[in-house]
């Protein structure tokens, strides 16, 4: 036969195959094709004897001559390509021959090659991307445009308290996180998907047999060729970060209080500018509360030359002098102890300064005591010292006013 002839037949030997029709077919082809009766069964062919012997006459009136080993050749080419189109991805039609049908065959084999390494490459490239999201932290649920999964990695089988996938697949995302809760008109990671833009929150509660989880989530839309397609929510279990900002909130807490109701005058800075000043500060500079201080510059708050009492850290644990301005315009004393310590994330000088402004008046009190003492007991060493000499002028004064009297009688 032709090179058109051959085409032709092939061409409508495959439309037969493809419409699972009968496939005609001469005594010799018939014997070498009730070989492979599987075949047949499988293509879902129906094998027609052709009279006269490899003949046949088509439906634009050609006669073709047809070797007896072409439908055999065919047939198996076309069961190949029926497990291809099935996904069987292995099958081969191995057809050794020069013509065109054996061409076709390697054609045929090659093309399942390559798609065969696409798609055990897809799979790898499938499997590393499931490795990377089931080893994040969060959980992630994909979700389509009427909110229910289509994908959910192990952190959100772990956080939602499920095992297996295929009881989330398919479900509502309210129905996963609010197993049992009403419509969701008020879940707000719920309406989430359904907005065009990201969302963010920390707000919602995840439910689940072990307890209530209170979880921070983004959701983001999905979108392929322009089209909205769906959205992926991601959660992230914040319990133990809400446990630990209660207990720090507490702490802080107890700090200020402690801090607030310290009999010591506390000043808190950075960079030369007063940030925090408890009561007792206001008490020490003569205001009714610490409102006023804060804002002011340090060097404000003391005399000129006493400024390092405050900014100079007390590396030697020793505590200095500094003396401070009054409101009322007097002077105030104080013990001053400066550390550095971070405060608001930042780093910052805290000055703990105890009120010595009464010590230091009793101290000056008690000099000048001290003073006073010191005075009368050197007047009352002189007064004796001048008083011995006295004592005995006076005795031979008046042993001679005796004499003298006695001689006079």
């Amino acid at each position: 036969a032709t090179d058109g002839m051959t085409t032709r037949t092939f061409q409508a030997a495959l439309g037969t195959a493809y419409c699972g029709s009968a496939l005609y077919a001469n005594a010799p082809s018939r014997e070498r094709l009730s070989q492979v009766a599987e075949v047949l069964d499988a293509a879902e062919l129906e094998l027609v004897a052709v009279s006269p012997a490899r003949r046949h006459r088509f439906e634009d009136g050609t006669v073709l001559d047809l070797p007896a080993d072409f439908y055999l050749e065919t047939v198996q080419w076309i069961f190949q390509e029926h497990r291809l189109a099935r996904g069987e991805l292995s099958a081969r039609a191995g057809l050794k021959g020069v013509d065109e049908v054996g061409l076709l065959g390697r054609a045929f084999d090659d093309m399942a090659e390559r798609m065969d390494r696409s798609n055990t490459q897809l799979q790898e490239s499938q499997e590393r991307i499931r490795s990377l999201l089931d080893s994040t932290a969060e959980a992630i649920f994909g979700l389509d445009l009427e909110g229910r999964c289509t994908f959910c990695n192990r952190a959100a089988l772990r956080l939602s308290g499920h095992e297996h996938a295929e009881a989330l697949l398919g479900r509502s995302l309210h129905s996963i996180i609010h197993p049992g809760a009403g419509p969701s008109d008020e879940c707000r990671v719920c309406q989430a998907f359904l907005e065009e833009d990201a969302l963010h929150g920390d707000d919602e509660i995840i439910h689940r047999d072990e307890g209530a989880a209170p979880v921070e989530y983004w959701s983001h839309p999905v979108s392929r060729s322009g089209e909205r397609v769906g959205s992926v929510v991601t959660f992230v279990d914040i319990g133990e970060r809400k446990r630990a900002e209660s207990a720090r909130r507490r702490m802080e807490e107890g700090f200020r209080a402690l801090i607030e109701h310290s009999p010591d005058a506390i000043f808190l800075h950075r960079a030369g500018t007063l940030l925090f000043a408890n009561r007792a500060a206001a008490v020490l500079l003569g205001h009714d509360s610490p409102e006023p201080l804060r804002g002011l510059p340090v060097s404000e708050l003391v005399l000129p030359g006493d400024e390092g009492a405050l900014t100079v850290t007390s590396h030697t644990g020793v505590a200095r002098e500094a003396r401070f301005r009054h409101h009322d315009g007097r002077l105030t004393v104080g013990e001053v102890m400066t550390v550095s310590l971070v405060f608001e994330g930042l780093p910052t000088v805290a000055s703990i300064t105890r009120d010595i402004t009464e010590r230091r008046q009793v101290q000056e009190r008690m000099l000048s005591t001290e003073r006073m003492v010191s005075l009368g007991t050197l007047a009352a060493g002189v007064a004796h010292e001048i008083n011995n000499p006295l004592a005995y002028m006076l005795s031979n004064l008046h042993y001679v006013d005796t004499e003298v009297r006695l001689m006079a009688q």
